[in-house]
């Protein structure tokens, strides 16, 4: 009987949170958990866009060195079907434009992968992503241009519930960010 009420106690007192989906204005929230090894590994992640387009998103896994100490990329990703180009070229500059006048660049990288499907991406990794992230907290748009062309706009309203959200399942805090 004692070996049950402990086995209970230890159950009630465990931090438990079941995988899960969650929306903020434009933004998704989802996290996961899977076996890696001998433990159990959470992903997190915070995404705008998808259902064909382009999305934007950072990711979290909890057993990162993350915020304060270091930051999730802030990344754009996009995968054309078989036989089309995506619009993203590898080596091309990606500007990332803030409606608040704070902007920054980065390049992008384009492959093939596994199956053949063209993908593409740009990315903002620690330390710089930091800075994208605030200014991703104090605009309401982020429009995402190359060659002076707009390839995205990324709508902002929810994003730091979502960040917060996607911090938090993963064990971390929104500070440095929020």
């Amino acid at each position: 009987m004692k070996l049950y009420i402990a086995g209970l106690l230890a159950l009630i007192a465990a931090p438990v949170s079941a995988d899960g989906y969650w929306t903020y204005g434009s933004w998704n929230v989802s996290s996961e958990t899977t076996s890696a090894g001998n433990y159990l590994r959470r992903t997190c992640s915070a995404r705008f866009g998808g259902d064909g387009e382009p999305v934007v998103h950072i990711t979290v896994n909890s057993d990162d060195m993350g915020p304060p100490y270091t930051f999730p990329t802030v990344y754009v990703q996009e995968y054309a079907p078989r036989g089309y180009a995506t619009r993203l070229q590898q080596g091309q500059v990606v500007s990332f434009e803030f409606d608040n006048g704070w902007d920054t660049t980065a390049w992008a990288y384009s492959y093939f992968d596994e199956e053949g499907i063209p993908q593409a991406y740009s990315g903002l990794p620690h330390p710089h992503s930091q800075n994208t992230l605030r200014a991703m907290r104090d605009s309401n748009l982020m429009v995402l241009a190359v060659s002076g062309r707009v390839f995205m706009n990324v709508y902002l309203d929810g994003f730091t519930a979502a960040y917060l959200k996607a911090m938090d399942e993963c064990g971390f805090t929104g500070a440095g960010v929020v």
